[in-house]
């Protein structure tokens, strides 16, 4: 998997990995092929096999914290302040997915 992640200051931090195509029993957890993150927004790449060849979809994602909790929960409701993030995180999945399609 790769993650492109970029703090809301500018910072980036990247990973990469293998590439994971779910395909296997239905048992398997699929992983994400790619994720790009601006603060707390995130867009999740997923690799679909199908019978001409794989397919991309993509999941967007708030990650928050609930007041008085330590974890983490997502949520797929954006407000006004995050839609700029949306748009850019969108855009970043997109040449990454337009990208695999014509490498």
């Amino acid at each position: 998997m790769t993650k492109r992640r970029s703090d809301e200051d500018g910072g980036q931090e990247e990973a990469a990995g293998g590439t994971a195509v779910s395909g296997g029993s239905a048992t398997d957890k699929a992983k994400p092929v790619h994720e790009e993150r601006i603060g707390r927004v995130k867009a999740v790449v997923w690799a679909n096999q199908t019978p001409n060849g794989i397919r991309h979809n993509v999941t967007l994602r708030r990650i928050f914290k609930r007041e008085g909790s330590s974890n983490w929960e997502q949520s797929d409701s954006f407000g006004r302040d995050d839609l700029p993030l949306v748009m850019e995180v969108a855009k970043r999945a997109w040449l990454w997915v337009y990208a695999e399609g014509h490498g």
